[in-house]
């Protein structure tokens, strides 16, 4: 893909395949895209590293998120990788509740009043993750009241 997004007519010989002869569009226009590596096992975290413009975790609770930062960090010193550049995001799931719950099974949500979520929040934070993907639980009416409470209560508590 990187060949692709960089030229008109790419080529490419990999060990899986090979191109040639062909157009390519559109394309970015600074010719690139950053390519971020979802997963949460050891192998997705180390393919971040090795192919990677970034990872992204999911479903996880901040020591989680600490135990892979901390192995992203470890095989790329083994790689000789710098992370400077590399982007960190992480897909929670959560919602409004009068008293902390989680959710537990696939999800991993969590489930809370608005402090105790931006402080849930902050926490990832404070292990270096740039971005988070929020995705909505619970019985809030619509996606519009789950957001519009979010701004007012959540979000002038982050960091």
């Amino acid at each position: 893909m990187r060949a692709c997004w960089a030229n008109d007519t790419p080529e490419f010989a990999g060990e899986f395949f090979q191109l040639s002869g062909m157009r390519f569009g559109p394309r970015p226009a600074d010719g690139k895209m950053p390519i971020v590596i979802g997963g949460i096992s050891r192998r997705a975290v180390r393919r971040a590293v090795e192919l990677g413009d970034g990872w992204h975790g999911t479903r996880m609770k901040p020591v989680q998120v600490g135990e892979r930062l901390q192995w992203l960090r470890e095989i790329a010193a083994r790689k000789g990788r710098d992370l400077a550049s590399f982007a960190l995001s992480h897909r929670v799931y959560l919602g409004f509740s009068d008293r902390w719950t989680e959710t537990g099974g696939y999800v991993e949500g969590i489930l809370a009043p608005p402090q105790e979520l931006s402080d849930y929040l902050n926490q990832f934070a404070e292990l270096g993750i740039h971005e988070l993907l929020i995705t909505p639980l619970g019985a809030d009416r619509t996606l519009e009241h789950f957001m519009d409470r979010f701004d007012k209560e959540v979000r002038p508590r982050l960091k």
